[in-house]
């Protein structure tokens, strides 16, 4: 259905669903990580994101409080942000600038 992946093309993925949903967060953190006032994601389930090429990177992100780190799925030689999983990994939240 939507193929994208990062800059340099070494990580690819196709989206073989539609999204659940689109959503622009504002939270601090992803002000954070993306130095803009927010990120627009698509949230589709992790088995209707299928990879072309390329394995994304894991970095665990801290937040605030008590909750667990984010873990954000970038390129390992470009270093874009492919797609994060908040706290299930049932779940993926793919960055709509990828597609």
């Amino acid at each position: 259905m939507y193929e994208g992946g990062c800059s340099c093309g070494q990580v690819r993925y196709r989206l073989t669903a539609e999204p659940l949903f689109v959503h622009c967060c504002h939270c601090l953190n992803c002000q954070r990580q993306t130095g803009s006032a927010f990120v627009v994601n698509l949230l589709i389930e992790a088995d209707r994101v299928e990879l072309l090429a390329g394995e994304p990177q894991r970095v665990d992100v801290p937040r605030e409080g008590d909750t667990p780190p984010q873990w954000i799925f970038r390129c390992p030689a470009c270093q874009v942000a492919v797609y994060s999983v908040y706290s299930d990994p049932a779940f993926r939240f793919v960055r709509a600038g990828t597609l």
